[in-house]
């Protein structure tokens, strides 16, 4: 029994020290506000997305996400087919939160968020924002009963759930124009320790590890193909010491505003396709599949990723189309 629980606090230990601290959804370039606060009031409309990620699918305890995020502007003047004084500062607030777990632990967020959004030139602008709010982790003894006997005595130690909680703030820029964006962001700059506490009455005690700063580098550029088509190449980076960064490319092909589809790799671990639709220019639905490329795809089938929007258009707004990425 000591073995087991030691290996839950290792278990715990390893993720939380790892580059699983902040989950690098796939369609990172459908909602960018996920890893960049100052993306949040850049659209014409307020954006409400749900998401929901499974990865690698088969495996046992394996990453299962969800998250919600709604971010929109204030003091953005609209007339009733476009906005005025794009040569003026504004502000954008929203909220995000999510819930991942990976086998014994579980790991939620709640954040608000504020960004000011100002002009560099007639056509580009720059947005720097926040989120601030909080961070649950939980480690959970049951999730190991199955492989246990339970009248084993040691478990009188280990029969709850084991949870912290800690402030958070996440920091970003957003740059961008209707032809390119580029973000930089930085997650964790608080680094607070997860302390975990009397597990069991006569093994370790504390397992304290500190959660590591990460970033985030993303970019991406629209290149008109024909009328209302385009190619937009997007890449993102995401670095955390002392873990290799994760390197993503990508290309989503953009119908008007109805229809997108794209593919991207992720160096040394994976392959995926992305597909999508918007309804009447107010609700949007993608689907994303990754195959892994290393020894690990013979473990699982996969990972899926769905992601649900709806854009509240502003009142004096008729129309209210993406404009974006």
């Amino acid at each position: 029994m000591k073995k087991i629980l030691g290996f839950i606090l290792l278990v715990c230990g390893a993720y939380v020290a790892s580059a699983q601290q902040e989950q690098h959804y796939t369609q990172y370039m459908i909602n960018p506000y996920t890893i960049n606060p100052a993306m949040g009031g850049t659209e014409d409309f307020f954006d409400l997305k749900a998401g929901f990620r499974s990865q690698w699918v088969g495996l046992e305890g394996a990453p299962r996400t969800f998250y919600l995020s709604g971010h929109g502007t204030i003091g953005k003047e609209f007339r009733q087919y476009h906005h005025h004084g794009e040569h003026k500062a504004w502000h954008g607030v929203g909220g995000y939160i999510y819930n991942d777990v990976t086998g014994p632990i579980s790991r939620s967020a709640f954040y608000a968020s504020y960004a000011f959004n100002m002009p560099i030139n007639k056509h580009i602008r720059l947005s720097v924002g926040a989120f601030v709010g909080g961070k649950q982790y939980k480690l959970s003894p049951d999730y190991f009963r199955n492989i246990t006997d339970d009248g084993d005595p040691q478990l009188s130690g280990a029969s709850n759930d084991f949870s912290k909680l800690v402030p958070d703030a996440n920091l970003g820029a957003w740059l961008y124009s209707k032809d390119f964006y580029v973000g930089v962001s930085t997650f964790q700059i608080l680094n607070n320790d997860i302390e975990f506490q009397g597990l069991y009455e006569d093994g370790i005690r504390d397992e304290v590890s500190s959660l590591a700063h990460h970033y985030f580098i993303t970019g991406g550029v629209r290149l008109p193909m024909a009328r209302n088509f385009d190619l937009i190449p997007s890449m993102a980076v995401k670095m955390v010491y002392p873990a290799p960064a994760s390197i993503d490319l990508g290309i989503k092909a953009q119908f008007a505003d109805k229809f997108f589809g794209g593919l991207s790799y992720r160096f040394t671990d994976s392959f995926a396709a992305i597909v999508g639709v918007t309804i009447k220019r107010q609700v949007d639905v993608s689907y994303s599949f990754d195959m892994t490329s290393s020894d690990l795809r013979n473990h699982h089938t996969g990972t899926h990723e769905i992601v649900v929007g709806y854009r509240f258009k502003h009142p004096k707004h008729i129309d209210c189309p993406s404009r974006f990425w």
